[in-house]
Order: structure tokens, then sequence, then C-alpha cells
């Protein structure tokens, strides 16, 4: 996918689990955190307000540390607090935005589309990235759907390259 759109985004709450991975375990890793995260949402009697968010916050080495969550009704806030979740926000402001068909493996060709559609706007984009999950479980690969959200860096525009 190489068509990305630019967008200014308002937060919404975010009620979340922080984890840590190494790459190798990533995959299982979210997997059970969102199993984990469903109980806890259950545990709260809360219902979630739109499909699920990674955020990735950092890869250091062979490392990851991301957080799994969905969106929340602000009400629901303390339920989830007293049930384990944490409470965040998702991403406010600029924004590049791309969908990502096909299997999860291959996402970061995308990333790697933006990040040069980043460079021809000259913009920066923030060190960590967000992901919305639109395919359920069990969605045959070639027909799973990614949203990729890539918050711009608050300082704007990088300065023009220089002409040779």
């Amino acid at each position: 996918m190489d068509e990305f759109k630019l967008e200014t985004v308002e937060a919404e709450p975010f009620g979340f689990l922080r984890l840590e991975a190494s790459l190798a375990e990533m995959s299982r890793t979210i997997g059970e955190g969102f199993i984990r995260l469903g109980e806890l949402f259950g545990k709260a009697d809360v219902k979630m307000a739109g499909a699920p968010y990674a955020h990735y916050i950092s890869f250091e080495g062979s490392k990851a540390i991301f957080e799994l969550g969905f969106p929340i009704a602000g009400v629901q806030e303390e339920r989830l607090r007293m049930a384990g979740v944490e409470i965040g926000r998702t991403p406010d402001g600029q924004v590049l935005k791309g969908i990502h068909m096909g299997p999860y493996e291959t996402v970061s060709k995308t990333y790697d589309s933006m990040g040069a559609d980043l460079k021809r706007r000259h913009l920066q984009g923030t060190p960590d990235m967000w992901e919305r999950y639109y395919s359920p479980p069990g969605t045959p690969p070639e027909k799973t759907m990614t949203e990729v959200i890539w918050p711009i860096a608050a300082a704007g525009p990088m300065s023009a390259p220089s002409p040779a």
C-alpha cells in the first residue's frame, strides 16, 4: 500500500496493558495479551468501544515494549482501573495513516513506504507507532486489514533537503 493520508485526529480514552517481549515472542505475547485484556474488560463489566489497538513504544535490540488496548467510554475508566487495566489516550494531533492488507508478517513493508512518504513530505514521524486491527482472529492472511497510524513529531516539518 503506497497511498497514505495525513490527518488530524483527536485522542480518545484507551484501556490498555503494557507488555514487553522479545521480537521472537511478540506474536504469541500479543495474542495472549489481548486474551488477558478481554478477561479484564469482562471482570470490569465494560464493553470495548471499538477495534483493538497496539501502541509500539520502543524497540531495543531484540526486545519490544508495547501497549495493547481498546478505546473506551470515559465513564468506564474507574471500573477498568479497579480490574487492573491502565488508562491512557490514543494519538492526538497530526498523523499519517495507511491500510496494510495482507499478513501481519509483511506490515514492515507498509512502515517502510510510510517512512519514505514522510520524507517526501519533509515530516518526521515520532519514535512510537500505532496499529488498529480490523480483522478478527482466523481471518485468512491475505484478507487481514491493519490500519497503521504514525504520529507526526510535534516539531513539525524537517528542514527541506539542500539542493545538490
